[in-house]
């Protein structure tokens, strides 16, 4: 079992959970997006045909590109980590809606339509 020295995950709930649904249909719903968006994941992150395109040495990370069926763009970030003390933060700094370190937020897209 992990435990996390640093985990702060309590604290970024408590400060983001106003952001939460409260609808159960909507609940459903995210349940099911996100179990879909979860099987895209993994194809993504297991799939070949990307070619490296840059990186930030000083973090190690490395990023790869691909278009997916010619028009799609996927991005790949690449994490190295070499000490478990390092994973512990940046689970915690990817954990948090406020920490832009690791993620370009140019390249995220969200979409929310609370009115269906």
């Amino acid at each position: 079992m992990f435990i996390f020295s640093y985990d702060n995950t309590k604290e970024i709930y408590q400060k983001n959970k106003h952001l939460l649904y409260t609808d159960p249909k909507e609940t459903i719903n995210a349940y099911k997006f996100m179990n879909d968006a979860l099987k895209q994941l993994e194809h993504h992150a297991t799939s070949k045909g990307y070619t490296r395109c840059g990186g930030i040495p000083s973090k190690n990370i490395v990023f790869y590109k691909k278009k997916h069926r010619g028009h799609t763009k996927i991005l790949k970030a690449e994490y190295l980590i070499y000490d478990t003390n390092q994973y512990n933060e940046l689970l915690n700094e990817l954990w948090d809606p406020d920490c832009d370190q690791y993620i370009n937020k140019d390249h995220v897209k969200s979409i929310q339509n609370i009115n269906n």
